[in-house]
């Protein structure tokens, strides 16, 4: 189940509780969150990254780890490396690489995938999701996709991609921050209890 589910769900099942959710990226996410415009943050970092996981919980924000997700290679069904049931980094390291926003910080650079594929070439970037898979099913370029997302990507893309697991095993974790002085504490922990509760849902 991605996180738009989890929210979706969420929404459904407790239809009295107002929620708006905003895109944005992790500077003015952070900075919503400190003015008190927004009163969770969520995040996701690659899961052994400790120095931007102390970033976030500087000056006394409460930081919640939620779950884990692991990363899939996209690539399309005609690609050279549809024959391997999985993929080494080595392989795909030197492809062309269509990428979401997603993955880039806030000083537009390609954060974590540029400290495992040090010779990528970033051929295609969007923050639409569909639209860098389309690019990815009509070239020779990989993107990357969360577990919860590849089911969708099966039925909108049919046979024209593939997607193969990473043999690295690399994992993105996804957190929770806001500040533990929120007048509304009580709710907001609640929310990220709600939250977790429907993520562990997803299997059953």
């Amino acid at each position: 189940m991605r996180l738009p589910d989890v929210m979706f769900t969420l929404a459904g099942l407790y239809p009295k509780i107002d929620i708006t959710v905003i895109e944005q990226n992790t500077a003015a996410a952070m900075q919503s969150m400190i003015t008190g415009e927004s009163d969770v943050a969520l995040f996701n970092l690659e899961a052994e990254d400790e120095q931007s996981f102390q970033k976030l919980s500087e000056n006394g924000r409460k930081v919640i780890p939620l779950w884990d997700e692991k990363l899939f290679a996209i690539i399309s069904s005609s690609s050279d490396l549809m024959h391997y049931q999985s993929l080494s980094l080595a392989k795909l390291d030197g492809k062309p690489l269509a990428i979401n926003a997603f993955f880039f910080d806030d000083y537009e650079q390609l954060a974590f995938p540029q400290k495992f594929l040090p010779h990528c070439r970033i051929a295609f970037r969007s923050n639409n999701f569909e639209l860098v898979q389309q690019y990815v099913s009509a070239s020779d370029a990989f993107s990357f996709a969360f577990i919860g997302y590849t089911k969708d990507l099966e039925k909108t893309f049919l046979e024209k991609i593939a997607i193969k697991p990473i043999k690295e095993n690399l994992t993105m974790r996804f957190y929770a921050v806001y500040d533990e002085n929120n007048p509304r504490l009580k709710q907001i922990e609640i929310f990220i209890k709600i939250l977790c509760d429907l993520y562990d849902l997803k299997d059953r």
